[in-house]
């Protein structure tokens, strides 16, 4: 594709090749991401595995992005409850005003 780019990421020490589309300061935030909780990992369990500790990352990143998954399902039903009861209030308030 067009906008897609090679671009070399360094994850661990290792440089990986990876097809980028759009923004590769971006691509290299998600990488560093990816680095910095896999190195915090390691440090963390003393793992050595490198397999072993992308699982943990993967798992990490995952429940890090399903919390905020959650969390905005929660604001969706929060402001819609808030915008219902507006509407009600509306609704009420013109009522009023017609009788």
């Amino acid at each position: 594709m067009k906008d897609e780019q090679l671009l070399e990421l360094i994850i661990l020490g290792q440089p990986y090749q990876v097809r980028v589309k759009g923004s590769p300061e971006y691509a290299r935030k998600v990488s560093q991401l990816v680095d910095d909780t896999m190195r915090q990992l390691q440090k963390g369990t003393h793992q050595s595995d490198t397999t072993r500790i992308a699982i943990l990352a993967a798992l990490n990143l995952a429940d890090r992005l399903l919390s905020f998954i959650e969390k905005d399902k929660a604001r969706e039903g929060e402001v819609a409850k808030v915008s219902q009861e507006l509407s009600q209030i509306l609704d009420q308030a013109i009522t009023n005003q017609k009788g």
